[in-house]
């Protein structure tokens, strides 16, 4: 990243959606501390839902108030500016983050979005937006580390980029993942199965370390470990986790899930992580690997 483009990327917005409950306030928090470390100003777009009868204004007004209130007292000198639309809160979502650099979200809503949160409004945002899109519910939390989940794939190689950027505004530590499947049943014979490894682990660690090593030549003052653990991926990138750290992680992997919107490691990891996750979606198109 050229010195140009990383001052174009701090300098864009972030923008957190809200909706008046308790978790949305956790996200503009999150968002604003976010927006701090980027020196950017901090959008908050509250989305009432078509469905949903709008209330009084003051109803609104209160609740882009106390997101704003939120905001500052997280992060007191912070630029804030607060907007309100009607229509279906993905699709206003995903139009408003595309003249910003994140979208975050509260991954519970109020209401009738509560219900939706991991279904058409979180899915949707997460694997439509052109901007990566974090989903929070916890406390902001300045993360010890940032765990990226990588499969070789382009939508992997968006989400290093993102990772290391990350890691690069937070001064925080690196941990590269890669989850081996478990190992495959061949018959050996009708009584007892033979189970092989799909990958060798030493195969994949040489790997691992060879495909991240173009980051790691770009960002040289981040701390980076490398992670190759036997197992479902979002169960192994929630473990490696724990719960202090930012989870990036691609909308969609290799093999069939490529057919989703939402891939099962993404999703898995929405429902499972108890920290950050930072979703990068495909609207922007893929990026290639930076070493081809």
């Amino acid at each position: 990243m050229t010195g140009d483009e990383e001052t174009d990327r701090r300098g864009t917005a972030v923008l957190a959606g809200v909706d008046g409950s308790g978790e949305a306030l956790t996200a503009v928090r999150w968002a604003a501390y976010e927006a701090a470390l980027r020196g950017c100003e901090l959008r908050i777009l509250h989305v009432v839902p078509d469905a949903v009868h709008h209330g009084e204004p003051y109803g609104i007004r209160t609740v882009l108030l106390d997101a704003e209130r939120a905001a500052v007292d997280a992060r007191p000198g912070l630029q804030v500016r607060t907007d309100a639309v009607s229509g279906h809160p993905a699709e206003r979502l995903i139009a408003g983050a595309r003249s910003a650099g994140l979208l975050v979200v509260g991954r519970r809503g109020r209401g009738a979005v509560a219900d939706l949160l991991l279904g058409s409004v979180s899915r949707a945002v997460a694997g439509r937006a052109t901007v990566p899109t974090v989903a929070v519910d916890a406390p902001v939390i300045p993360e010890s580390a940032v765990v990226v989940g990588t499969d070789g794939s382009a939508h992997a190689a968006r989400a290093m980029d993102f990772a290391f950027d990350e890691a690069r505004l937070r001064d925080a530590r690196l941990i590269v993942v890669y989850a081996l499947p478990s190992p495959i049943p061949r018959p050996q014979s009708e009584l007892v199965p033979h189970y092989e490894p799909a990958v060798e682990p030493a195969a994949a660690r040489e790997w691992l370390a060879r495909w991240s090593a173009p980051w790691s030549r770009r960002h040289p003052g981040i701390e980076v470990t490398h992670q190759v653990r036997t197992g479902p991926a979002a169960d192994v990138m929630c473990d490696v986790a724990g719960s202090g750290a930012l989870l990036v992680v691609g909308s969609r992997g290799r093999g069939t899930v490529k057919s989703l919107l939402l891939g099962s490691v993404s999703l898995g990891v929405l429902h499972r992580h108890s920290g950050a996750v930072a979703v990068i979606g495909t609207g922007a198109g893929d990026v290639p690997h930076p070493g081809t």
